[in-house]
């Protein structure tokens, strides 16, 4: 019943395996990725249909950040979190 990060740093595992210890220390803590990427990449395939494949990588990146900044939401959210900074 250790924690994975935990039993990385124990001595016996640091010295055993000292480079893969170094990289699960630095990995492990990352969180996974939330919701709302995963629903900005899997529009994407809705933007590039069959007829429009010849769109490049760059264009369907910009094309599919801006649908998701014009979002009210987003903006809105953004607009209020830079006014807690001010």
């Amino acid at each position: 019943d250790v924690s994975p990060i935990k039993w990385w740093l124990t001595d016996t595992q640091r010295a055993r395996f000292p480079r893969l210890s170094i990289l699960a220390v630095e990995i492990l803590p990352i969180p996974a990725m939330s919701d709302e990427p995963e629903r900005v990449f899997s529009a994407a395939r809705r933007t590039v249909s069959w007829e429009r494949s010849r769109l490049s990588s760059r264009e369907l990146e910009h094309t599919e950040c801006l649908k998701h900044w014009a979002r009210p939401d987003v903006l809105l959210k953004d607009s209020y979190d830079l006014l807690s900074f001010a």
